[in-house]
This record gives structure tokens, sequence and C-alpha cells, in this order.
């Protein structure tokens, strides 16, 4: 399961992500660009499902992502990554350390929902403008 894999953005490739052991871990290193802003999650493809490994984070010019996942959570290959457009009727635990501080803004158009008897932050679906 180590090594460098390419990480997909609507079937573009966007960037990579470095997959490395760490102990009973791994540890993923994720560096994408992307044209549109937004907020993304990366998601893991593996053999038995998917798995969102967190929101990621800007950094410079590009998204960055630094993770350590269980191994054994981890699932089987093959593996594939891609980016998933968090910008749409979303919702994120409040307490979720995966959210970054540069993405606070948001909460400006955001509302409280109950869901599964917790309170839980959910974002209004954002509309481009037409020209």
């Amino acid at each position: 399961m180590e090594g460098t894999y390419d990480v997909y953005c609507l079937n573009q490739k966007v960037g990579s992500v470095e997959v490395k052991e760490k102990g009973l871990f791994y540890v993923f290193h994720a560096k994408c660009k992307v044209d549109e802003r937004g907020m993304y999650s990366l998601v893991m493809e593996h053999g038995d499902g998917q798995v969102n490994l967190g929101i990621m984070i800007p950094e410079n010019e590009l998204l960055t992502l630094r993770k350590r996942f269980p191994m054994k959570r981890a699932g089987k290959p093959p593996l594939s990554f891609y980016l998933k457009d968090r910008n749409c009727d979303d919702i994120i635990d409040i307490l979720n350390p995966d959210v970054p501080f540069l993405m606070l803004h948001r909460l400006e158009e955001a509302y409280l929902e109950m869901h599964e008897n917790q309170h839980r932050i959910c974002f209004k679906k954002s509309r481009k403008k037409e020209k």
C-alpha cells in the first residue's frame, strides 16, 4: 500500500497523495491544485468501500492534507483517491477537528440542524453567479 497515488477531481488528475507506513498507521500526505475555490475532502476508495480522510487545507497555492489513519481500517487494495466538493448541502460535526479555521467564514450562511440526536452545522448549497 505504500507509494504515491494520483488524486482526481471530476475525472481530472489534480494532485497526488504519498502513503507511508508508520507503526500501526498509514500516514497520508496529499497535495492538490484545484482551479475552483471551495472546500474539498479527500476520499480514499479501496476494495472494501471508501473512507473520507478529511478536509483539504489551503496552503500557499495548493490544497493539502496530512493524516494518520489506522492500518486495520484502511481496507484492501486497489486504492484510488479523489476530491469531493464540500460546497453543497453538507453536514459537518461542530467539534470535528478536520474543519480548518480558514473556512470559518462559511458559518455566516450556515444553520443548525438536529441529526441523529446531535446538533450539526449544515451549509447551504453554493450557487455560481451567471455571467
